[in-house]
C-alpha cells in the first residue's frame, strides 16, 4: 500500500517557540535514530514514509530492510538522511533514495542522503529516482544532495532514474554530483546483518 513501516506528514503549521525560542512556523529538528524497521506487508512508502509536506528530519543510524528512504513528498524539504543501511529497499518499486518526481525543494532546504549504505538485490535497481525537472546533462539542475553512499548490487549494475532518462551508476559519478559514493557487488547476507548491527550498536553473538 501507499505507507511505509513509520509515517510522518506535515500538512498544518503551527507557530511555536520550540526551535530557537522565538515565534516561528518553522519547527525543531525531528530526529528518528537507531532504529531496526522491518518495511514488510507491502509498505510500498519505504522504511520512513516522509509523506506530504514532511520537513526537518534527521535519520540515521538506522537498519531497515525493505524500505528505501522516501523524501521531498509534495513540497517536503530540509531532511537528512545519512548513516542509515537499507537492505533491499523498495520505494514504490525497486529504489534506495526516492524523491518525489514533482519538483525539487527551493535552493538551501534541497533533500540530503550522504553516508547511507544501499543494498539492492537485483542489478539494475534505481540507487536514486528523483524530478523530471532536470537535465543530467546540466549538474546544476540536479538538486539533490548526495554523497558517500556506498551501494551495492549484483554484477555492481545499479542506475539513477530522473530528468526524463536514466544513468548507470557510473555514468552519474562522471557528472559530479555525488563525490565519494561507491559501487560494488553484493554482500552476503550474514555481512548486511553486521553492517545493520555495526550502525545499530547492536553486538552479533
Amino acid at each position: 500500500g501507499d505507507h511505509g513501516a513509520l509515517n510522518t506528514w506535515d500538512r498544518q503549521s503551527f507557530v511555536t517557540t520550540v526551535r530557537d525560542g522565538t515565534p516561528s512556523i518553522v519547527p525543531a529538528t525531528n530526529a528518528i535514530h537507531h532504529n531496526f524497521i522491518v518495511a514488510d506487508y507491502d509498505a510500498n512508502g519505504g522504511m520512513i514514509d516522509n509523506d506530504d509536506g514532511s520537513s526537518f528530519y534527521d535519520e540515521y543510524a538506522n537498519f531497515g530492510i525493505y524500505g528505501g528512504a522516501k523524501m521531498g513528498n509534495f513540497d517536503g524539504h530540509a531532511k537528512l538522511s545519512h548513516g542509515n543501511v537499507f537492505a533491499f529497499p523498495n520505494v514504490y518499486g525497486k529504489t534506495c533514495f526516492w524523491h518525489w518526481p514533482g519538483w525539487f525543494p527551493v535552493e538551501g532546504k534541497w533533500e540530503r542522503f550522504f553516508n547511507n549504505t544501499c543494498v539492492m538485490d537485483g542489478a539494475g535497481q534505481n540507487y536514486i529516482s528523483m524530478p523530471k525537472t532536470c537535465s543530467f546533462d546540466n549538474a546544476t539542475t540536479v538538486h539533490v544532495v548526495a554523497h558517500d553512499n556506498r551501494v551495492f548490487a549484483p554484477n555492481a549494475d545499479a542506475v539513477i532514474s530522473g530528468c526524463n532518462t536514466s544513468l548507470p551508476f557510473k555514468e552519474w559519478m562522471e557528472r559530479g554530483v555525488d563525490r565519494g559514493s561507491t559501487l560494488g557487488t553484493l554482500p552476503s547476507n550474514g555481512e548486511v546483518i553486521a553492517m545493520g548491527a555495526a550502525v545499530l550498536g547492536v553486538p552479533l553473538l
